[in-house]
């Protein structure tokens, strides 16, 4: 089923805490035309969002993949959260 692209651009991205952002653009793999990735405005992240989502992009340059919850440090988990088991 194709479907047009340009319908994605503008949808709202949420995470558990609130929205983070809207589709910007879309890339696509030029052989399958399967969706690859979202480019996600995130311009109006609230300062403790852009601090974890920072982290997030640093931990995946580095490690080449996202830090699970554990291997966030503590002022980066949603509040209420510990390594406590």
């Amino acid at each position: 089923m194709l479907h047009r692209l340009s319908r994605l651009r503008g949808c709202h991205i949420h995470a558990v805490d609130g929205e983070i952002g809207h589709v910007d653009d879309v890339l696509v793999d030029e052989r399958t035309f399967a969706v690859q990735y979202l480019v996600v405005d995130t311009s109006n992240l609230t300062k403790r969002q852009r601090e974890i989502f920072d982290y997030v992009k640093t931990y995946a340059r580095e490690h080449g993949y996202p830090p699970t919850v554990r291997d966030m440090p503590n002022h980066a988990r949603p509040e209420g959260e510990s390594d406590e088991r």
